[in-house]
């Protein structure tokens, strides 16, 4: 029922929906998702303007929102919440909440240890990822400084291309209730608490962002114990499942959205986000059910299969090895790029291979090439990599990788046949 009322809705709204409904005899009285096609995200990103329900949004106004702010508490339009990312896609995407959406996005973070008041006050929370720019997790960490959540939560982040150094010194003045971060992340700070480099004492550890690795989450849970909150979350719709720490499996949650699995996909339709609706779209993730009646009404799946990015390691200019997320990569926002990859030469050196909008003129070409390496240069020279030396590298194709089948974001450089 409440999908209908939602398909009746788009139809009224959404040109590209209205369009679908009309060629396909798309009731909205009688219709269920599978009478409406797979929606990939290059077609959201083509069609955008024409999949929108709200006048005031569209493409053009949200890259010119995105290039000029990077405060995750800055509203667009004063009104909506935009998230921006590559994903494991490598081809960067906008998606847009409405408010209504946004707190229903915000809900979610309820946990198991409940959103109570810790021995200490509020519960301080540390978020350890990528915060400079309208990202899901310091968006989402930031939100939590905001009424109704502050009178319970004191958030702080701490940004994820810093030298480590200087966020195990923050995270010990601080002394989270909860750690929020990457699972590569929360790796490398289990290691150094093992080592006496980090003293904290958190209640809860909170993986979202990438899969959890079983032998990642056996060092973490040496390091903090059986605490670990592990996600499965995205931009485009938020939290999708959840494992608390006492649970046997990952909870699916359908209350806002429609979940099916297919053997090497999912397609996933959002009965909650009006102003950016989207029906059966496609993650190249793997969920597999689970027989279980554990989370009954909700399904059961196993801990979520995909993709681990390698860090980008280099030996800064202190000669010490250090690497670079993949989520600083992957949330490099560069106008007219449609797509990018870091290629690795060595220890010192990369190259950056970028795909141009086909629409792009030579001064915006001149353009996108310039904001790149300038960007690459703050990346670089915020972590202490000045020394390592790059070009930025304009290609017509970005190959997926020939084993796998899918797209690395870092990978060595190719080698080049004889």
């Amino acid at each position: 029922m409440r999908f209908r009322e939602f398909a009746k809705y788009v139809q009224r709204k959404s040109p590209w929906y209205r369009r679908i409904m009309n060629e396909r005899g798309i009731d909205p009285r009688t219709c269920h998702p599978g009478q409406f096609p797979v929606l990939t995200k290059k077609e959201v990103i083509d069609h955008f303007d024409e999949i929108v329900t709200e006048g005031d949004v569209n493409r053009r106004d949200l890259e010119t929102f995105l290039h000029r702010s990077q405060d995750p508490y800055e509203l667009f339009r004063r009104r909506y919440t935009v998230i921006h990312t590559s994903g494991s896609s490598g081809e960067v995407g906008y998606f847009i909440y409405d408010p209504a959406a946004w707190a229903r996005l915000l809900s979610q973070i309820k946990t198991s240890k409940g959103l109570r008041l810790s021995p200490s006050g509020r519960q301080k929370v540390a978020f350890v990822g990528a915060t400079q720019g309208h990202f899901a997790g310091v968006s989402i960490s930031t939100a939590c400084n905001a009424f109704p959540f502050n009178l319970i939560l004191k958030t702080r982040t701490f940004e994820v291309n810093r030298p480590l150094a200087d966020t195990v010194r923050g995270l010990n003045e601080f002394q989270p209730f909860r750690l929020v971060g990457y699972g590569t992340v929360l790796r490398a700070l289990a290691d150094l608490q093992l080592q006496g480099e980090l003293q904290i004492s958190p209640e809860l550890v909170a993986n979202s962002g990438e899969p959890l690795l079983d032998s990642d989450r056996a060092v973490i849970e040496e390091a903090f114990g059986k605490c670990i909150r592990n996600s499965y979350s995205c931009s485009e719709f938020g939290l999708i499942a959840h494992r608390e720490p006492s649970w046997r499996h990952m909870q699916l949650l359908e209350t806002y959205l429609i979940v099916e699995i297919g053997s090497d996909h999912i397609l996933v339709t959002s009965i909650s986000n009006r102003v950016l609706p989207l029906i059966r779209y496609r993650m190249n993730d793997v969920l597999t059910l689970v027989p279980s009646d554990e989370h009954a009404p909700y399904r059961a799946i196993g801990d979520v299969l995909g993709r681990v990015e390698q860090l980008a390691t280099f030996r800064n200019r202190l000669g010490k090895v250090d690497g670079i997320s993949p989520h600083t990569i992957n949330e490099i926002l560069i106008p007219h790029v449609r797509r990018f990859q870091m290629r690795l030469r060595g220890p010192e050196s990369f190259e950056f291979a970028v795909i141009l909008d086909p629409s792009t003129n030579s001064e915006e070409r001149t353009e996108a090439l310039r904001f790149a390496k300038e960007k690459l240069k703050a990346i670089l020279r915020e972590k202490g990599m000045d020394n390592v030396a790059f070009e930025v590298l304009p290609v017509d194709d970005i190959p997926v990788d020939l084993k796998t089948g899918k797209f690395r974001l870092i990978v060595p450089v190719p080698a080049v046949p004889a």
